[in-house]
């Protein structure tokens, strides 16, 4: 509530929001993925982080000699544990989830479709591997040299793993919010499509679109504007038979024209430019992914997100980084993310 109220006075109540049932949905996965886990008899721990002493299983932990700790054969280490952290997978239509591995041996004749999402995914480990499996290397015949060596590659080790980890964190925590930012800008969009008067400088964008020629505006138009239909509410399936004997025909990715053109029927010229203006700014939108907030040479998607920014959409901190502009806030700084 603290957070909401606050938001609402900087024009990021949904944002916000959005961000908070997206978090309360995670946390709902997570501990669904943890009580499976538990169920399996393994006794489940907080994501000990890169920096935690818990170590996952592989080149981390290893044998008297030197050879990776299966999960089958550390399952009998005191110090076994397991934890959850959000990976991607390929989940085929039928729900079944394939690993990389597996959809490689299939091969490209066998492989079902499969969507890549990100889920909750067990994690094994031991809790104090510096006891249960010290690192064969230097002894104390080895000389205070080679002990030396050893702890400055550690340290370096550490070092370049913390970096990785705090990178990491950050990413994670960017596409979180973009996630949100997402959900509420189109949503924002579908009431804005509604409207029977331009905003200030749509000509201007509209015609920047046009002579331009933006692969995000030629895309959309190939493919007839299929954000846009859906912006606007329209079924975009194909008719074909008459009658009785009609019938509902889908093209993924692709709508019909007519689907579009009804918008134009009977509208005034004010009318008639939102719909143009909607129909480019969608094709921006379309062309936005999880990659715009860390591009840093998307012209066209800065272009759109601060026109969007002057017409009565409120960017979030990480739509800014995407528009070329300065966050209001740290975007990176969130502090679950670590354990995610």
């Amino acid at each position: 509530m603290k957070a909401l109220v606050a938001a609402a006075k900087t024009g990021q109540f949904a944002h916000v929001l959005e961000r908070a049932r997206q978090d309360r949905d995670d946390a709902a996965q997570r501990a669904e993925a943890e009580a499976d886990l538990a169920a399996t008899g393994v006794r489940v721990i907080e994501n000990p982080g890169w920096s935690g002493p818990a170590k996952r299983l592989g080149w981390a932990l290893r044998d008297a000699d030197d050879h990776e700790l299966s999960a089958e054969q550390h399952a009998a280490c005191p110090g076994h544990v397991a934890w959850v952290e959000q990976d991607w997978v390929n989940v085929a239509a039928d729900g079944q989830v394939y690993d990389d591995d597996t959809l490689d041996a299939l091969g490209e004749d066998q492989c079902p479709e499969t969507e890549a999402v990100r889920r909750w995914v067990p994690v094994l480990g031991c809790e104090d591997p510096a006891t249960h499996h010290p690192r064969p290397g230097a002894t104390a015949a080895s000389g205070d040299g080679m002990a030396d060596a050893g702890e400055s590659e550690a340290d370096e080790a550490a070092a370049r793993a913390e970096a990785a980890s705090a990178e990491r964190r950050q990413v994670i925590a960017g596409n979180k919010a973009w996630d949100a930012a997402v959900n509420v800008r189109r949503a924002w969009l579908r009431e804005f499509v509604q409207r029977k008067t331009p905003p200030a400088g749509a000509a201007a964008f509209i015609a920047h679109a046009v002579v331009t020629g933006d692969h995000a505006v030629r895309r959309a138009f190939e493919q007839t504007h299929p954000l846009a239909v859906d912006l606007f509410g329209i079924d975009g399936a194909a008719r074909t038979g008459d009658g009785e004997d009609e019938k509902r025909v889908t093209y993924p990715g692709y709508t019909r024209r007519e689907d579009l053109t009804t918008l134009l029927d009977g509208a005034s010229d004010k009318r008639l430019t939102v719909v143009t203006l909607a129909v480019v700014m969608a094709a921006y939108e379309a062309a936005l992914d999880r990659h715009s907030w860390r591009r840093e040479n998307g012209c066209s998607e800065k272009h759109y997100l601060r026109y969007l920014d002057t017409v009565g959409y409120t960017l979030c901190d990480v739509e800014r980084l995407a528009a070329g502009l300065q966050p209001l806030t740290n975007v990176h700084d969130d502090e679950h993310d670590e354990q995610n």
